[in-house]
């Protein structure tokens, strides 16, 4: 509930949460082969822990829209609650 509270507060999403949210539909390991695709397509490093930029934030959302699949539900569900102005 940390995280989500730092989102909600700062409009920060890191990829451990975007890797939380993966792993509420798919396996731990299939969640984490998808954010590093998702990061790399992305131009980020896989191993990227920080806080992610509205750009970035962007960019990441649209890569797991791009994946189709439980990724798309992740990525339109965080496009929706915390990028769409």
């Amino acid at each position: 509930m940390q995280i989500e509270n730092k989102i909600n507060d700062q409009q920060a999403i890191t990829p451990q949460y975007i890797l939380s949210q993966l792993e509420t539909r798919v396996t731990e390991y299939n969640a984490k082969m998808i954010l590093k695709s998702a990061l790399v397509s992305t131009g980020l490093d896989a191993t990227y822990t920080e806080a992610l930029d509205k750009d970035q934030s962007h960019s990441l959302c649209l890569a797991l829209i791009k994946k189709g699949g439980p990724a798309f539900q992740v990525g339109t569900e965080i496009y929706r609650k915390y990028l769409k102005n």
